[in-house]
């Protein structure tokens, strides 16, 4: 017989905006969630950012690798200096550069989640 354990119960949003460990956050959202590691963002742990929640704007600099222009939404594959790779989203308007250049990408700093090593959210 199989074991069944609910990770999480709450409503969509809730899952979806205060995911309780890495595997909740991984699989909501409809671009998977951006899982790098905390020292990227100058954190302790592990971080997940939406793509949506890392749009163009004065941040962090990455080199473009590809653009998905999907109408309403322009889906960018960025390549950090470190070599850390993460998928950001533009509105379908933006004005992308060609694939190689560089790029300036923002968030807000309480769209990060904090994961430790066992993968539960930071608490503190």
């Amino acid at each position: 017989m199989l074991a069944v354990r609910i990770a999480q119960n709450g409503t969509p949003r809730d899952l979806y905006e205060r995911p309780v460990t890495r595997d909740v956050a991984a699989f909501f959202g409809t671009h998977p969630i951006n899982l790098v590691p905390g020292a990227v963002f100058g954190l302790p742990g592990e971080v997940g950012l939406r793509p949506e929640h890392l749009t163009p704007g004065k941040g962090i600099e990455a080199r473009l690798v590809h653009i998905e222009y999907q109408g309403a939404e322009v889906l960018l594959d960025v390549v950090m200096p470190d070599g850390t790779r993460l998928r950001a989203v533009a509105p379908g308007n933006w004005d992308a550069p060609a694939p190689g250049a560089l790029v300036h990408l923002c968030h807000a700093p309480e769209n990060l989640h904090r994961f430790d090593a066992s993968g539960a959210r930071f608490t503190a």
